[in-house]
Parts: C-alpha cells; structure tokens; sequence
C-alpha cells in the first residue's frame, strides 16, 4: 500500500507507513472490485454460473429422457412423456417445433402439480389450461404438465435442462413438499466448517466459481458426492412407515440449501433460453392432520419424564371428551415440557381450534408441521429459502397458503386449513386447485401475458368449473379415494383411511386392500358386523395375504373358518 508522507511545519517531509487495518480494509476494497470487474466481463463473455448446468451435490444414476419423438406418417413430429415415466408422469405431448404463435407453458413439481390423487384434468394445469383458452381463445396456448410424482426440486432442475430445448416460454413450478422423500448424503458438505461452507456455496452461483472448476478441478474431483437412480425411490418405499426417519438438524440446514440451490438452478435455467418463471409456494393441510413421526428432543430424567408422558395422556383423554379446557392445560405444559415433539404441538392446536383461538391454533399446527420428523410437507426451512431465492431474483410467486387462508377467513372465519381444501396432507382438492389457477392467471395479466380487458372472475369462471368437471370419471376418482386410504393407513392413520376406503367402495370394489383397510377401521369404531363382512372379503380376494388374515383373525377371534 502507499505509504503516507505528513509535511511538517518547516516543509520536511517525514514518511510513515498506514496503519494495519487501513492496509487490510483497502486490499478487501480493491479485491472486491477486481473480482466485480471478472465476474462482470465473465457474464459479457456468455460464462455460465454452475448451477446453471449441473447440481453440485448429486448426480443420477443414469440420463433416461422424460420425453420421446413420436409421430405418425403426415403428421408433425410431437414430443411425447416416455412410455417408461408414465408412472409418475402423465401423458402429455407437444409439436416438437414450436407452431408460429404458440405461448408455450410448462408446469413443472411433484404430485400437486401432476394431479394427485386424480390426474392432470383436475390439476392446477388442467384448470389453467382451460382459463387460458377460455379467457384469450385468440391466442393458441399449449399448457403442458410435466409434474413428478415424488418430484423434489432437484429433480425439477434436472428435468428443466431437458425442457429449455423444447422452446418454452414460461415455467410454472410448484415444489418443496418432496424435499425428504429420498434418501441423500451430504457427508462431505456437512464435514466443513460454517465459512468455507458458506464460500462453496456462495462459489457455484458465481461465474468465477465455473472458471476455477474448469481450470483447477477434475471431472473425477468435480462429480457429486451424492448418486441418485433415474427413477425416484423414496425412503418411504422402503420402510414400513416412517420408521426410517430419525432427527438431524445439520441435514434439515443442508436440504434447504439444497433446495434454495435447486430454485437458483431453474432460474437460470429458464432465463438462459428468455423463458419467464412463476414460483407457487406450497401450501398444505393443518387441521385434523397429525404429523407422521413424533420424536422428543432428548431424554427426559425419569421422574420429568412421567409427568410429560401423563400430561400427553390426559390431554389426548380430555382432547378426545370435549374437556378443551382441561386438555389446554395438560397440552401446555406438555409442549413447554419437550417443544420438539411435533404431537403434543398438534394436539395443542386442534384444543385451540376447538376453543376458537384460531390464530394460536394456527401457529401450533405449523409448529407441528415444523418439528414432524418425517417431514412429508413443506417446513419452514424451506419456505424461507424460497423466500430468499424470489426477492434476490426478483420472480414471481404466487403464495397458495395465503390464498388458501385468506379465502378460509372469508368463507369460515378462521384461517385454519383443513378438509375444506385438501384431500389429504398435501394434495389441494379439486376446487382449490380451481382457485389456485385462476390467481395464477390474474399474475399472467400482471405479467401482460393476457390482455386487460379479460375477466378473470365471473363468466369465465363458471365456464371454465364447467369444462372441468365435465371430464371427470367416478369410477377413476373412487379410485384415488382407494389410494389415498392406502397412503394414509400406510402413515398409521386410521381415523382418515378407514372413511376414505368405505366411500370409495360405493363405486370401486376390486382392491382387496380397500376392503382390509375399511374392516379394520370399522372394527375399532365397534361396528363388529359390518368389519368381519368387509374382512372377509378381502380375504376372499387375496387368501395369501397376511397381514389381512391377522386382521380377520383380530376381528372374530376363534370364528376365523366359518
């Protein structure tokens, strides 16, 4: 650095060197300019960021594409969902070259966006599609839905740098619900300490950081420590239940990082091509829907311990009677006790909610959300990672939640979401879904992506609900209700299974697992009859399966050959 020359007041000059920290606080300044001024030109010169083109932290197995040419004699070349992801794709197909004033729409994340537990027609993209058509017929729209079921983001990602080929102009993406469904490592990542962590982060959004890659590392050193099939396997697929779950903070940090990483990704992604992008933030059921594993925070001493495990006791019993107040008490004390065991948080909520304390019961039932540690719904984490991503980005997103709750408020006075909205623990019903694609359409008017003088919110709205439920198949949607009791007698759930099985029977009868599932929720309702007669059925259908002989033997003890 310069040094310093002071004239004193007979004219001699006495040189002297600057202080340490002004020589460091110089240095930093001039650093940061000189890499402003690289990244800067870097950009000129067309570098790409690393998340541009690939995730840091895992790779997959195999590179199957999701989509398949396909084209009959005549016809134009279409891009059709290959035949091996139709499990967990609908079919879906589009002109391989984009059609002269064609608006291209890719709605991309896991089973909300596909449609679960029904399929595309009733999704958030089946409805939008129909709004669009409805609302500017001028204009030839393709809305095509490219959701995966057990989707996480950077699967998404992966599956964008497949579809910026296909000349889209705008990315629709709903995810965060699937961030734990597969089993990860981050041993290396969570290994660092907090700095270089952060600097290896911060490096792979950079232009910078892809010029070090390729200058300094290896294609060996440079691959994701992590390896993941070509076709989701969830830890759920594995167990029975969510035994396979255990709490780790570090992981639950690392995963929203991973995720926050993965929203960057498709951004850069579309941009890359001059597609625009709209995030939803997703939003999920909180009441009457417990969390899938409930662990204490540590262990208690023995005496605490007893009274914690009577407090949860009698506040379930008083919960159970109607007895909200003393069960308020009880549930207090017990969350106070052990705030990490996400059932005492729930139980909490549902007394608040009974007592008419809605907001309270709202924070509560999200605290149970949080501290679930089976996470199969967005968590906190992750929604403050989108957070970030959308104000340093400058996206668009359409908050689902505050929708939801808002319209819960107007139509019952409280903001507590619950069956009115969902199927299930995530999966929107068929009206909410309505409701979600017309606010994003009003954010496609905001964009200038449909014209002014379109109205979003009367004649067309009856006309498009009607085109909908036009389309839909009883004996398909008894179908799902059958899949969804399996979902939930799977999580341990039998009070929502067993009613979801029994309506489903009034129009699907040929799953024996239907039958099991609404004999064992009968039988613990005492209605002993009707339970051995749907028991015995499913064991009619399936003789071999053991697990509905225990149950029919549970049921009518020593009459099992009668």
């Amino acid at each position: 650095m310069f040094p310093l020359t002071i004239y004193t007041t007979e004219g001699v000059g006495v040189t002297r060197a600057w202080p340490r920290w002004k020589k460091l606080f110089f240095g930093v300044i001039i650093a940061i300019l000189l890499l402003s001024l690289l990244e800067f030109l870097l950009v000129l010169l067309g570098t790409e960021p690393i998340v541009a083109y690939k995730d840091p932290y895992i790779g997959f197995d195999a590179s199957i594409p999701h989509f398949e040419r396909r084209g009959e004699v005549g016809e134009p070349l279409k891009m059709r969902i290959a035949r091996n992801k139709l499990p967990w794709f609908n079919e879906q197909d589009f002109t391989a070259a984009k059609q002269d004033g064609t608006y291209r729409v890719f709605c991309l994340g896991g089973s909300t966006t596909f449609g679960r537990p029904y399929d595309d027609k009733t999704s958030f993209c089946g409805w939008l599609r129909e709004f669009l058509a409805v609302a500017h017929p001028a204009q030839t729209w393709e809305v095509i839905n490219a959701g995966g079921v057990s989707y996480a983001s950077y699967r998404v990602a992966a599956l964008m740098e497949e579809i910026v080929a296909y000349e889209p102009d705008l990315f629709i993406v709903y995810t965060g619900h699937n961030e734990f469904l597969e089993e990860r490592t981050y041993r290396d990542v969570l290994a660092r300490s907090t700095v270089p962590r952060w600097l290896a982060t911060a490096a792979v959004r950079t232009r910078i950081g892809a010029l070090l890659e390729s200058l300094l590392i290896s294609s060996n050193e440079s691959a994701p420590s992590c390896k993941l099939s070509a076709v989701v396997e969830t830890a759920l697929d594995k167990t029975i239940g969510p035994s396979s779950y255990e709490r780790n903070d570090d992981l639950v940090k690392k995963i929203a990082e991973h995720y926050e990483l993965s929203l960057d990704r498709m951004i850069a992604l579309a941009r890359s091509v001059g597609a625009d992008i709209v995030f939803i933030r997703p939003a999920c059921k909180l009441l009457h829907c417990s969390p899938f594993k409930s662990v204490p925070a540590g262990p208690l001493p023995g005496e605490q311990r007893q009274v914690w495990q009577e407090q949860m006791k009698q506040g379930r019993i008083h919960l159970q009677n109607g007895r909200y107040a003393k069960a308020l008490e009880a549930l207090e004390s017990a969350a106070a006790a052990d705030g990490r065991f996400a059932e005492s948080h729930f139980m909490l909520g549902e007394t608040l909610f009974a007592l008419g304390r809605y907001e309270q019961a709202n924070e509560a039932l999200n605290r149970a959300v949080n501290e679930d540690v089976c996470p199969l719904r967005m968590t906190a984490h992750l929604g403050a990672a989108l957070d970030r991503v959308v104000k340093r980005r400058g996206v668009v997103m359409v908050d689902f939640a505050r929708l939801l709750r808002e319209h819960c408020l107007r139509q019952h006075g409280h903001p507590v979401l619950g069956s009115d909205y969902f199927l299930d623990h995530v999966h929107p019903s068929i009206e909410a879904n309505g409701l979600l694609a017309q606010e994003i359409a009003k954010r496609l008017w905001e964009l200038s992506i449909l014209p002014g003088q379109v109205d979003l919110t009367r004649d067309i709205l009856g006309t498009v609900k009607r085109l909908v439920y036009a389309g839909l198949d009883p004996v398909a949607h008894a179908q799902a209700e059958a899949r969804l009791a399996c979902i939930y007698h799977w999580a341990g759930k039998p009070k929502e299974a067993g009613p979801l099985a029994l309506k489903s029977l009034g129009r699907y009868q040929e799953d024996p697992r239907t039958w099991l599932i609404a004999g064992i929720y009968l039988n613990t309702e005492g209605d002993h009859d009707r339970a051995e007669a749907h028991l015995r059925q499913a064991w009619r259908m399936s003789p071999i399966d053991p697990r509905i002989r225990q149950a029919l033997e549970s049921a009518v003890g020593d009459g099992l050959d009668r």
